[in-house]
This record gives C-alpha cells, structure tokens and sequence, in this order.
C-alpha cells in the first residue's frame, strides 16, 4: 500500500515538473487540410485546402487562434438520383474558410499535448442557395456561410526546445450541410 501510494505521489508531481518551462507564446501551423461536405439531399463532396494558424497561448492550459484555408480544390458532389429526383449543385464551390477559436489543453509533458477547440468561422461558397427537384417541384437550400465550430486534436513537439512538432485534428461544423476538416500540418512555438 505504501509503495502504490509512493508511485501515484510521484507520478501526479511528474506533469507540472516536465511542462514548467512551456507557459505560453506565439505559435503558427501550416497544414493541408480536408474538408467533407453533406448537402441535402446526400450528396456529398470533399474539398482540399491549404491553410494556416496563428495563435497565442495565454498559458498552459488555454489559447487562441485563428485560422485561414484557402481551397485550391472543389470536389465533385455525388449526384445520388432516385425517383426522378435531381439535385442542381454544379455550381457549389468552396472557395475558403476562415476562423477564429478559443483552445483548451492539456499538455503531458513539453512535448505532447491533446487539445480541444470552438469557434466561429465564415466560409465563402461559390453559390449562396442550391436546388433539390423532382418531376413535379424543386426545393431550394442556402448554404451556411457563418457558423459554430468545434474539434479535438493533438499535438507532438521535437527536439530540446520542443519548438518544431506535428499537429493534428479533426473539426465539426455546425449548419444545415454537415461539414467536417480534418488536418495534418507542421507547428512552430516560440
């Protein structure tokens, strides 16, 4: 009992020790990303884009940040037809998307640290409505340009400093379409 209860004393000190050093700053990630986008309907299209973040951590613990993706990439959307049914969506092109977001984490140790996200981000569509119809009437849709998001992710930091590291994460996207980002991209923290 006693050397459990040692072993859980030394491990608790463990954290706030090895993450001492890394309190808060300017941090900046370039990363490809993929954006998945259901329309109403079903039809579904991925769209791919470059972009960047830059943020500050206020401390350990809690950031900001804001995000530009610009899209270099429009997916074609699977038209899914039944019942005489068609969907008028050629014209829909994401163009970019852009954020601001609050960032909790909870760091490890210097050099990983999981993290969550939420926002408010804008997107820019090559259309504002689309048109679902059938042999007798047609329904018009608009696109969400402002909405609410939220993600998870993780972070893993190399070398002495821990300055350099690799970033991931997944984001939803509030709206009527369902949209998701997922990105994979290159982090500096100074």
């Amino acid at each position: 009992m006693k050397k459990m209860l040692l072993v859980a004393t030394a491990f608790a000190g463990l954290p706030s020790v090895a993450i001492a050093d890394n309190e808060g700053g300017i941090y900046a990630t370039i990363q490809p990303s993929g954006f998945g986008v259901e329309l109403e309907g079903g039809n579904t299209a991925g769209h791919s884009a470059i972009g960047a973040r830059l943020g500050y951590n206020i401390n350990k613990y809690f950031g900001v940040e804001s995000e530009l993706n610009y899209v270099y990439s429009s997916g074609e959307y699977d038209f899914r037809s039944s019942n005489f049914n068609y969907y008028d969506v050629s014209a829909i092109d994401m163009n970019y998307n852009a954020g601001a977001f609050v960032v909790g984490k909870i760091p490890f140790n210097k050099h990983f640290e999981i993290f969550g996200r939420a926002g408010y981000t804008t997107t820019d569509w090559g259309a504002d409505t689309y048109s679902t119809c059938n042999g007798f009437s047609c329904q018009e849709f608009s696109l969400d340009s402002d909405r609410f998001a939220a993600g998870l992710g993780l972070q893993a930091f190399f070398g002495s400093k821990a300055q350099h590291g690799l970033r991931v994460d997944l984001t939803g996207y509030e709206g009527d379409e369902e949209m998701a980002q997922f990105s994979l991209g290159y982090s500096f923290r100074k």
